[in-house]
């Protein structure tokens, strides 16, 4: 069997960009693109005023809440530290934060913990968190009050219902909440 010197010199350059490319792929690795998560985190920091050390929280839920026949992402982003800080679930329409339109933020005014066994449930139109909040005297990290709250999309933005406030689950921090089930 004859050898071909075009084909001895083709199996060269093949083993020569074999090499560079192992060599791109382990610079490259250095530089991998952040996770969705992260570039949440961002993003979310953005779109809530004050809030500091922004992580996503869980997995995003989906439901599809406008009534469009497409689902929108619930994304629970934590502000604030390990210790403390409180949860907000910002409503996207696409979980690329990339390419996502911000719908709202489904979180009022109170400062809730979603972390510890809460959940949000999202239900046609309206969405229920329930989660826990600090009452007065209260370490920053073990909130005793139990919180449920329900906001409906309106078709611009959410409106919160009420507060139904209860300490009587709160002193424990059970794997879920009272009320609370698997989306």
């Amino acid at each position: 069997m004859q050898n071909n010197p075009a084909g001895v010199f083709l199996l060269v350059l093949l083993v020569i960009g074999g090499f560079w490319l192992v060599g791109s792929a382990k610079d490259l690795a250095g530089s991998a693109p952040e996770s969705v998560e992260v570039l949440w985190a961002k993003r979310g920091a953005e779109l809530v005023p004050g809030c500091a050390d922004a992580r996503v929280a869980g997995e995003p839920l989906a439901g599809d809440v406008t009534g469009d026949g497409a689902f929108e992402y619930f994304v629970t982003l934590h502000c604030g530290g390990s210790g403390g800080g409180t949860d907000n679930v910002l409503v996207v329409d696409y979980w690329d934060p990339g390419s996502a339109e911000y719908l709202g933020t489904v979180t009022g005014t109170l400062p809730v913990h979603l972390q510890r066994g809460g959940c949000v449930h999202p239900d046609g139109r309206a969405v229920t968190l329930i989660g826990r909040v600090l009452a007065d005297g209260d370490p920053a990290d073990r909130p005793s009050f139990v919180v449920k709250q329900t906001a409906t999309w309106n078709g611009e933005s959410f409106t919160l219902g009420a507060a139904e406030r209860s300490a009587a689950a709160a002193p424990g921090y059970g794997p879920t909440l009272p009320g609370c089930r698997r989306v």
